[in-house]
């Protein structure tokens, strides 16, 4: 059984939330999920907020858009493998 992976490397899509400059480029992703009290959800992402992301999506959102945030890049029938 494959677990989830928060770190993945990938090549930046020409997207509008990302800089012009990294499209196309290969970059470091880190995605997270903190279901609980934003304050303490602020403080357990702080060490990675104080990597100075170039781009930064972390907030608090509903679980439905956190489900759905990647489906622009990874296409209906896209298995992803480790």
């Amino acid at each position: 059984m494959n677990s989830p992976r928060p770190f993945f490397y990938r090549t930046a899509p020409a997207a509008s939330f990302l800089p012009p400059s990294i499209h196309g480029q290969n970059v470091a992703a880190i995605s997270a999920c903190y279901a609980g009290p934003i304050e303490e959800g602020e403080r357990v992402i702080a060490p990675i907020r104080a990597l100075k992301p170039t781009v930064d999506l972390i907030g608090p959102m509903r679980y439905t858009a956190l489900q759905a945030m990647f489906d622009p890049l990874v296409p209906k029938g896209t298995l992803a493998r480790t």
